[in-house]
C-alpha cells in the first residue's frame, strides 16, 4: 500500500473543533505532506462553489482524509463537497464514515470486484474496524494482472465500456509491461 508500509494503525482525525473518528495513520501522514499546497491552492476558489475530491489507490485514500479537513475548513464557503475514489483503500473507522454522512459529503467509489487493493486495510484487523465510505459503484474483470487489474487505464476502460469492462484491455488501451497508476490528485 505505498508509503504506508502495510501498517494497520489509527489515528484519531480531529480538524478545527471537529472529530471525525479514527483513520489510517499512514494515510493521515501522508496527507500532511500535501496539505498546506492544497488549502493554498483551493483557498482563493471554493467561495460559493462545489468542491470535487478524487483520487486512485493510494490518492483515494489521501483524498478520503482530506474530506473532513476540507469540511472542517471551508463548510461555510462551499456550496457542496462531492468526493470519487477509484480503488480505493479503506480509509476509516465507522464513525468517520458517519461523520462525513453528517457532513453531507456526497461520495462515490468506483471499484473492481477482482481488485485488491480496495479490500485493505481488512475490515476487522487487531480490534481495529476499518470500512469504506460513500455509495459503491463495482464492476468485475481481470486484465491478466494484478497490476493491469488495479491501475488507472483499466478503470478507465471499465467507465467508458460499462457493457463489456472485461472485454480485451490490452487491445483498447496501450498498456505497456510496467505501467502502474500513480497515488492519484486530490
Amino acid at each position: 500500500m505505498g508509503g504506508v508500509n502495510g501498517q494497520f494503525a489509527q489515528v484519531r482525525c480531529r480538524y478545527g473543533n471537529r472529530s471525525f473518528g479514527n483513520v489510517h495513520k499512514g494515510f493521515k501522514k501522508y496527507y500532511h505532506t500535501v496539505r498546506d499546497e492544497l488549502h493554498a491552492a483551493i483557498a482563493p476558489l471554493v467561495n460559493g462553489r462545489d468542491v470535487i475530491v478524487t483520487g486512485h489507490s493510494l490518492g483515494g485514500g489521501v483524498a478520503g482524509i482530506a474530506l473532513p479537513d476540507l469540511v472542517a475548513r471551508y463548510r461555510a464557503k462551499y456550496q457542496s463537497i462531492v468526493s470519487y475514489s477509484f480503488a480505493s483503500p479503506r480509509v476509516g473507522d465507522p464513525i468517520y464514515c458517519a461523520k462525513l454522512a453528517e457532513a453531507d459529503v456526497e461520495a462515490h467509489r468506483v471499484v473492481n470486484t477482482e481488485d485488491l487493493v480496495p479490500d485493505l486495510p481488512p475490515a476487522n484487523t487487531l480490534k481495529l474496524d476499518y470500512r469504506h465510505y460513500g455509495g459503491l459503484t463495482s464492476f468485475t474483470a481481470h486484465y491478466g494482472t494484478i497490476a493491469n487489474t488495479h491501475n488507472t487505464p483499466a478503470l478507465i476502460y471499465a467507465v467508458e465500456t460499462p457493457n463489456q469492462p472485461g472485454n480485451n484491455l490490452a487491445a483498447t488501451r496501450s498498456l505497456g509491461a510496467g505501467q502502474r497508476a500513480g497515488a492519484g490528485q486530490i
